[in-house]
């Protein structure tokens, strides 16, 4: 019987007539980016102007030990119940947000 480690390792290149590290680079690139390297705040990233407020929010939910997010949804609803906007957001301003960042046009 062959040995598994060895199939198991194989079937990729062979599935792709090549090399499959440029997927397993990918691969470890994709679990250093969640697992070793915290997020960018959100209002880096974004064009909402978004509050330190808010990013903190995100942020904790983003979190990567369970310890350092929100206990509950309860206590996270707080959090956001406490936020207050300039411009609120509404339908209007999410139809907007939508039409600006559809996925199927990238």
């Amino acid at each position: 019987m062959p040995n598994r480690v060895a199939v198991t390792r194989a079937m990729p290149a062979a599935a792709t007539a090549g090399s499959t590290f440029e997927s397993e680079l990918r691969t470890a690139m994709w679990r250093r980016s969640r697992v070793e390297v915290d997020p960018r705040p959100p209002s880096e990233i974004s064009e909402l102007g978004i509050s330190k407020e808010v990013d903190a929010i995100l942020l904790k939910c983003l979190a990567k030990l369970p310890r350092d997010r929100f206990e509950s949804v309860n206590e996270l609803g707080g959090a956001l119940e406490g936020l207050r906007f300039e411009k609120p957001w509404n339908g209007e301003r999410a139809s907007e947000w939508w039409s600006l960042h559809r996925m199927d046009e990238r």
